[in-house]
């Protein structure tokens, strides 16, 4: 539904500089499809899975069943945290990214991150 498609940014910051990024996009009332991009080397521990939290937490991505995730090829910690909030991942290589689809669980994680994340 072209009307729905709605694309959000998130960013995730720490010590002024964005450590990690999302595109959001609704592709119909059942799918969503996320692109996850982070600074390459070494990040702060978590920072790959605050950024799968955030998207995950965003209101519009609620309204889904199904996620369509983008990664960097060999993103682990990404991957891991997908599989510890959705039932149901596959992942499969496309190209340089990884494509991972998986349904959204209903129950929510405990706790907040310290990090700043803006949600555009």
């Amino acid at each position: 539904m072209a009307g729905e498609q709605c694309e959000r940014h998130i960013e995730l910051a720490e010590d002024g500089k964005i450590r990690a990024a999302a595109e959001v996009t609704p592709m119909d009332q059942s799918v969503i499809r996320a692109s996850l991009h982070a600074d390459a080397g070494h990040l702060p521990v978590g920072t790959r899975t605050r950024l799968v939290d955030a998207v995950l937490d965003l209101p519009e991505t609620a309204g889904h069943d199904r996620l369509e995730a983008t990664v960097p090829l060999g993103d682990a910690e990404s991957i891991a945290r997908l599989r510890e909030r959705c039932d149901k991942v596959a992942t499969r290589p496309a190209g340089f990214p990884l494509r991972s689809k998986g349904r959204k669980r209903t129950s929510r994680r405990p706790g907040r991150s310290r990090n700043s994340v803006t949600i555009h």
